[in-house]
């Protein structure tokens, strides 16, 4: 699939929400403007001609009160792009049809594939944590309705300058080392939890929210929340790795902030904002233009494995029902509800590795019924997935603009 997205290869981070979360890296690396993007904007229009002065862009860069232009997009996108940045760096001193400017050919290519490794490296480590508590043609099953049967497919090979790739890639990891860390209590695997705590933060942080799997993870009773509020709280050694990790890695991100504000926080978002008040719930699920149901409908047997009772529920359950909902909540109080180049509600691809647990769970049920209700819902299943690949190929193809959709 990522060949046949070539046409993406050349150029997906040299405008929009793309070239926002990737500037940092020829800016700070290659033309040392970080704060002014005076050289980085002339090495950008050799290939976009027509890119607007970033002091211009008001989506994108504005102005603090110390006189610097503030990247509205956090770096935890570039941070995780680095090593393909490099790549390609490298690839330029020894080409020299290229030029080492970070926006010529071996940048792009490098990092267009990054999302697609990072989704690969995210769904082999989902498969060890879901390889504790289901079977394997359960856990076969998942992984092939995820990779094909809802929109990270698509943000996965087309879309992947935007985050939700990336992030879909750090949850699996977060939830990997959060389990292990509740299980062994090592230095090690505290340390690498709270890394991947914060990289969730400086990726996206509405999701936030997530770092709640840390105090729900396995309890299914008042007792056990009290007890893992006894173990981050009650000996205080088993807080500290993960909050070392946490603030190695957050600390990059203030001290951006700090860099272009001379404030420890920032907000880059100006102009842009939650109604909290007025949430477009129903047709951020539901509606045409980008609904999260509509285009990607394989996600309701996440939904009804949320009330079938199995041996794993316990692991999953109480995390899932506290951060959904909270998270649909958060999502479609933005006032850009539909989320421009949103393909189904893109960042409803973040809480997929949590709602994975919940379509192996109904997986379980499945595989132990009838054939009738096999049959009747491996049906529905495969046609979902048919679907979701039907409209990336209309999507990519320009045959569909699911933002701008309507009933017709």
């Amino acid at each position: 699939s990522c060949f046949f997205s070539y046409d993406f290869w050349d150029d997906c981070r040299q405008g929009g929400d793309g070239l926002g979360y990737y500037v940092y890296l020829p800016s700070f690396f290659i033309h040392k403007d970080i704060g002014t993007y005076n050289k980085t904007i002339v090495a950008l229009r050799k290939y976009n001609p027509n890119a607007q002065d970033f002091d211009a862009d008001i989506y994108g860069f504005r102005k603090t009160s110390i006189g610097k232009l503030a990247n509205k997009y956090p770096i935890g996108l570039a941070i995780l792009q680095s090593p393909f940045f490099f790549a390609g760096h490298f690839y330029t001193k020894i080409d020299s049809r290229f030029e080492s400017d970070g926006f010529s050919k071996p940048y792009q290519i490098a990092t267009f594939f990054s999302t697609f490794l990072y989704v690969l490296l995210g769904l082999w480590f989902l498969i060890k944590v879901l390889n504790k508590y289901f079977s394997t043609n359960v856990i076969n099953l998942t992984i092939l309705i995820l990779a094909f049967g809802t929109n990270l497919y698509y943000f996965s090979y087309f879309g992947t300058a935007m985050s939700h790739g990336y992030q879909f890639a750090i949850v699996c990891l977060y939830i990997y080392f959060n389990d292990k860390y509740l299980d062994q209590k090592t230095i090690k695997y505290g340390i690498l939890l709270g890394v991947f705590s914060g990289l969730i933060v400086i990726i996206r942080q509405p999701d936030i929210i997530f770092l709640l799997i840390s105090v729900f993870w396995n309890v299914n009773s008042i007792k056990k929340l009290k007890d893992r509020f006894k173990f981050y709280f009650g000996d205080l050694k088993n807080l500290f790795f993960p909050l070392i990790g946490f603030i190695a890695i957050t600390s990059l991100q203030i001290y951006s902030y700090y860099f272009i504000s001379g404030k420890l926080y920032y907000y880059s978002y100006i102009g842009e904002s939650f109604n909290w008040k007025h949430p477009e719930i129903y047709k951020g699920l539901f509606y045409t233009g980008n609904g999260w149901f509509a285009y990607t409908p394989v996600m309701l047997f996440a939904i009804f494995g949320l009330i079938i009772k199995n041996s794993s529920r316990k692991v999953w359950f109480l995390s899932l029902i506290t951060i959904l909902p909270l998270h649909i909540y958060i999502t479609y109080s933005w006032w850009c509800w539909y989320y421009i180049a949103g393909f189904g509600s893109r960042p409803m691809v973040d809480i997929y590795p949590l709602c994975s647990f919940a379509i192996a769970s109904f997986l379980t049920w499945l595989f132990a019924s009838n054939n009738i209700l096999k049959l009747f819902f491996g049906s529905i299943l495969l046609f979902f997935t048919i679907l979701n690949l039907k409209f990336t190929f209309q999507q990519h193809k320009g045959i569909l603009y699911s933002q701008f959709n309507n009933k017709g």
